[in-house]
């Protein structure tokens, strides 16, 4: 009896957030990444010729992060997730891809699969290169001030 009742809490267990199934990574290369390829990533991307409203859609932390407005998603929650709201057109000042220019509305099926990923935990699939460095809005922080640019002038006696 007791396997069966540590098998059934492992069952009934709530994933969290940041859990994504095993496949959630071929989930995103094939029908989430095509969709912020052809719709968002010519303002949305380190691509883009100017990045609109300081947000990035190519990896998983810059969707975490966000832009100027917050998090683009809450993982497991997409009536939280600004990205499926502005998707959605619910919000007349907040709409992706805008109406002006070539922009046009989403269609519902690729509506539904960025929901569906928005609850899946948004899984990205394994980065190739490093991880992108985020970091909060603002000034320049005290760690960026140990960078060699930012160090003073200082007079040194040239080498002999």
């Amino acid at each position: 009896m007791r396997p069966l009742l540590v098998l059934l809490a492992f069952t009934l267990a709530p994933l969290r957030a940041d859990d994504a199934p095993r496949d959630g990574g071929r989930f995103f290369e094939e029908k989430i990444r095509p969709i912020l390829a052809d719709h968002c990533f010519k303002c949305h991307s380190h691509e883009a010729e100017k990045i609109k409203g300081g947000l990035l859609l190519d990896s998983r932390d810059a969707v975490l992060t966000g832009g100027d407005t917050g998090a683009a998603v809450v993982p497991g929650d997409p009536a939280k997730s600004l990205l499926i709201e502005a998707i959605g057109y619910t919000n007349p000042d907040l709409q992706m891809p805008p109406k002006k220019g070539d922009g046009k509305k989403l269609s519902n099926a690729e509506i539904a699969l960025l929901t569906d990923w928005v609850k899946m935990g948004a899984p990205y699939a394994k980065e190739a290169g490093p991880k992108m460095v985020t970091r909060a809005k603002g000034g320049i922080t005290g760690e960026d001030r140990q960078w060699w640019a930012f160090q003073p002038l200082a007079k040194t006696e040239p080498p002999a």
